[in-house]
């Protein structure tokens, strides 16, 4: 949110209002992909698809700025972009034995919290490693250029390893347990 206020400009109530949107494209997007593998039959494609949405909404919000409405419809992507997660728990089952199946699930969602838990440190490090350069320029703010490094640094980072676990590592299904 602070970023959001730096980049644009923009109120904090503006700001809190325009992260909404995030969890607005969570809610639309994890029963519409979860809806749409299951009718069409695949579980990669529609994992790989929004992160790649992901990846360009989140390379224009970190790196462009950009009118505040589009900046809503980007934040939108970047949850919609989440809704794979969903998915990522139907893999699970469908990829192990019914026996270990539940453990694989309690895996996956243990990545998921592990991520944020270890992401948000990590660009708070870089912040304070940016803002010792900024103190050093008179400015007591992370700036613009601080979170653009922070944020480029790991966001971006994240939805490259994500395509290319997608690419490479999981199994297509086919909305089928292939263990028995």
């Amino acid at each position: 949110m602070p970023f959001l206020m730096e980049m644009d400009q923009i109120s904090k109530v503006t700001a809190a209002s325009a992260i909404i949107a995030v969890w607005v494209g969570v809610a639309v997007g994890s029963p519409f992909v979860g809806w749409l593998s299951d009718r069409l039959g695949y579980r990669r494609l529609l994992l790989l698809i929004p992160k790649i949405l992901g990846f360009i909404a989140m390379m224009l919000i970190i790196f462009v700025h950009v009118h505040l409405f589009i900046l809503y419809i980007l934040l939108f992507f970047v949850g919609f972009s989440a809704s794979g997660q969903a998915l990522s728990f139907a893999l699970s089952r469908e990829n192990n034995k019914a026996h270990v199946a539940s453990t694989a699930c309690g895996f996956n969602n243990m990545a998921t919290f592990l991520s944020g838990a270890l992401l948000q440190p990590l660009v708070g490090i870089i912040l304070d490693v940016c803002q010792k350069h900024s103190v050093a320029m008179k400015s007591t703010l992370y700036s613009v250029h601080d979170y653009q490094i922070a944020l480029g640094c790991t966001l971006p980072i994240c939805y490259v390893i994500g395509i290319v676990m997608v690419l490479f590592f999981i199994k297509e299904t086919y909305c089928m347990s292939v263990v028995e």
